[in-house]
């Protein structure tokens, strides 16, 4: 598994070397330091419900700004140190310089951004390309859906993000602070200086400039040393920039405290982000928290009921059950004179028990802590990277979600080579098929060889009482042309009259074929749908469906006859002059013998002849004409269907393929890709390797 990592982060190294501009994305900073060694432990609930007072109480002392309003809008990372230390790292400007090029682009007005964005002269030139988009979106309609939201609610992330970057650029040139350097821009804090820190926490304008906020605590007796506490913004701000950083928590943490206010119990905010949670898989990941009010005592059969409603509430979002940890967590935090008015009003209530309780617990949930973050390592490592490769999921989708463009990391040639792979492997096995089926039809057991051996196997006598000669050939002498006429009547039995089976076949085999051509070639269009871009899903739609598959068809049978499968027999000269010497040779013996046969006789005698001689001829004529037949069905009638099909299609999707091309580059050369090309190959190269330590 380590071995795996290494390699992500080699990948990693590289792709962001040869596309710089996406390190704000791929890379952020707002990661504490060693976090491969600390447990990241998430602090989630809805505004208000108590999640800067449990961290306070778990830290023993007030670090994180509480009271009323809404207070917290950066995640605020809180690890061992040896003395109260903070420190806020604000953006490089390059970053934001890279973020606000990339919010112009992704909103469909690229900007050229200053190279100082905390300079003076900077912001100016940002709030006139700003409100410059906003008129032109607000009179064509845009901005009023871009406000509402849109697709994976990237553009109005990007919306937001803009203004409130603008906004915390213009509160700083109000109180006149510039960022020194603009490309290392941390400020430290002591704690003397404590209250400034907490200063910087409470803007929300700041938010969006503010990378990693970070606290080092002296943790009190009972907090693992390797903990890392994240206080979070309110799961239900309705900040899109808030809820982001909440539904990416599930690809950093550990563990995630869900605290719960006992006074409003599960809230539509818990439940909508609870199920988030749980689709993520975190589910085994969270601890419940109820935070229960100092100074509104329950009583024991109140206590048991909240808490059992709380319990089930939990499941019914989590579809399990997960620990709940019943704390005080205003507790002795505003002293002990406080603490004790605290205890003396629980026991007037008759609560001592419930309080108890509620005083343990926060020490069952230091404890529960501990154990996990001494079994968190291997996990850790495991979810190395899940920031990265959300980040780059978003990426990929965006270009195609948004403008419906590729997103398979495949160049134009890579794409119709890819193509002309897939249709010619499907013309390979439908030949395959369409032979087999062919072979099957014409074989000399089938129904059809079996219908002429019949015909022929019956002998003279049979064909004779069948077919005897008609009354009227009988009263002249016709000579050859009783041959004729024989052979004729011969004919029309051989190639008509007897070929029930052969009509079935013949018309079953076409059938079949037209049948395994429409069908090889709609699981074509499914697989075609995996290997070219999404955005030509509606050409493969209508070039596969199965109507217009059926026409294209009809359109190849058109221009296609089938074969026969046999020819007419013809007696040959010399078999002709055979059958007219034995007529004749048998009239001149009768006569010798004063025998002689009347006319009628020699004619009917010739017709019998000419029919076995027919009889005969037809042995052979039958095995090489279904051989013939075979061939010709194969190579003039079904591999020409094929060819007729198939060459069709290919013509149409190359068509498309080129228009999808040409559009792609046009769209790129406008800068309205996030990701060009080349940076979408690499990008899915990299999302494969990052995907292997989480495989492991």
């Amino acid at each position: 598994m380590e071995q795996a990592a290494a390699r992500g982060a080699e990948a990693l190294a590289n792709f962001l070397e040869q596309w710089p501009e996406y390190r704000e994305v791929l890379a952020p900073a707002g990661r504490p330091d060693g976090q491969a060694a600390v447990h990241r432990t998430y602090v989630l609930g809805t505004i208000k419900s108590g999640k800067s007072t449990l961290i306070n109480a778990l830290l023993g002392r007030e670090v994180m700004t509480r009271g009323a309003g809404v207070k917290t809008f950066n995640q605020i990372h809180s690890t061992h140190g040896e003395a109260l230390a903070a420190e806020v790292q604000l953006w490089p400007s390059s970053v934001l310089e890279g973020r606000l090029a990339f919010d112009f682009r992704m909103l469909g007005a690229p900007q050229e951004v200053p190279e100082n964005v905390y300079g003076a002269d900077a912001l100016g030139a940002l709030e006139a390309a700003r409100n410059a988009f906003e008129a032109e979106s607000e009179a064509d309609g845009r901005l009023a859906n871009l406000e509402a939201g849109s697709a994976y609610g990237l553009l109005n992330h990007a919306l937001i993000r803009l203004r409130l970057t603008l906004a915390g650029l213009a509160f700083l040139q109000r109180k006149g602070f510039h960022p020194e350097p603009p490309e290392a821009p941390r400020l430290a804090f002591d704690e003397a200086a404590f209250s400034e820190f907490l200063a910087w926490t409470d803007e929300a304008s700041l938010a969006p400039l503010i990378a990693h906020l970070s606290l080092r605590v002296p943790f009190p007796e009972g907090l693992p040393r390797t903990l890392s506490l994240i206080d979070c913004q309110g799961s239900d701000s309705l900040n899109p920039l808030d809820a982001a950083d909440v539904q990416a928590i599930g690809q950093r943490a550990d563990t995630v405290l869900y605290v719960v206010q006992s006074r409003l119990g599960l809230r539509e905010g818990d439940r909508v982000l609870l199920r988030q949670l749980a689709a993520q898989g975190l589910a085994d990941r969270l601890l419940a928290v109820l935070n229960v009010e100092a100074f509104e005592p329950l009583e024991e059969g109140a206590f048991e009921t909240l808490c059992a409603q709380v319990q089930g509430d939990l499941e019914g979002c989590l579809r399990q059950p997960i620990p709940l940890f019943a704390v005080d967590a205003l507790r002795g935090l505003e002293g002990a004179e406080t603490a004790a008015l605290v205890e003396a009003h629980w026991a007037r209530r008759g609560a001592e028990a419930v309080a108890q309780r509620v005083g343990e617990g926060l020490g069952a949930l230091k404890a529960t802590l501990a154990q996990r973050c001494e079994a968190s390592q291997p996990p850790a490592l495991a979810r190395s990277f899940e920031v990265e490769r959300a980040a780059l999921r978003a990426l990929l989708a965006r270009d195609e979600a948004v403008l419906g463009l590729s997103a398979e990391g495949l160049g134009a040639e890579q794409q119709r080579r890819g193509l002309k792979r897939a249709l010619d492997g499907a013309r390979r096995e439908l030949r395959a098929t369409l032979a087999q089926r062919i072979e099957d039809t014409f074989s000399p057991q089938g129904a059809m060889a079996q219908e002429l051996d019949a015909f022929l196997r019956g002998g003279l006598e049979r064909y004779l009482a069948e077919r005897p000669m008609p009354e009227a050939l009988a009263e002249a002498e016709l000579g050859a042309a009783l041959i004729d006429h024989a052979l004729e009547r011969f004919n029309q039995d051989w190639l008509q009259e007897r070929a029930t089976v052969r009509e079935q076949e013949l018309g079953r085999l076409r059938t079949d074929l037209g049948e395994a051509l429409a069908t090889a070639t709609a699981a074509l269009g499914q697989e075609l749908q995996s290997l070219l871009p999404r955005a030509l899903r509606a050409t493969l739609d209508q070039l596969f469906d199965a109507a217009a598959l059926r026409e294209r068809l009809g359109e190849a049978r058109a221009l296609t006859p089938a074969p026969v499968v046999l020819e007419p027999l013809t007696l040959s000269r010399a078999r002709r002059f055979t059958l007219m010497a034995a007529d004749q040779g048998r009239g001149f013996w009768h006569r010798l013998r004063r025998q002689p046969l009347s006319p009628e006789e020699r004619q009917r005698a010739l017709w019998r002849l000419t029919l076995k001689a027919a009889l005969t001829d037809g042995q052979e004529a039958r095995r090489h004409g279904l051989l013939n037949a075979r061939e010709n069905y194969k190579h003039r009638y079904a591999f020409v269907l094929l060819g007729h099909l198939y060459d069709g299609l290919e013509r149409a999707l190359v068509d498309a393929l080129g228009g999808h091309q040409a559009q792609l580059q046009a769209l790129e050369e406008a800068q309205r890709l996030l990701l060009g090309s080349d940076a979408r190959q690499a990008a899915e190269a990299l999302l494969e390797a990052l995907e292997a330590p989480a495989a492991t």
